[in-house]
């Protein structure tokens, strides 16, 4: 469990960009890198051109969440709401 962290997942991805990049693996050499994701690898995105700028030229990050808030009630309120009109056996 000590390496399911976000810092391990972005040390991850920078061993896998050099990686790629140093065997020219499917003939990648100094091709620029661009992060994407949304949610929470929209974050990830974010994060991870922030400490490694060096190895991207830059990042897409789609409604990504950077600020945690525990017990965050206003997004399973949201949930229940919208599975709720497909029915309560759905709930």
């Amino acid at each position: 469990m000590k390496y399911l962290n976000s810092e391990q997942a972005l040390s991850d991805l920078a061993y896998f960009i050099k990686t790629i990049s140093k065997s020219q693996y499917h003939k990648v050499t100094n091709n620029p890198w661009i992060t994407v994701g949304g949610s929470y690898p929209g974050a990830m995105s974010a994060w991870f051109r922030y400490k490694y700028p060096h190895l991207t030229i830059g990042s897409i990050a789609s409604s990504a969440v950077v600020e945690a808030i525990v017990d965050f009630q206003d997004y399973d309120e949201q949930v229940y709401v919208s599975v709720n009109k497909s029915g309560a056996s759905c709930v």
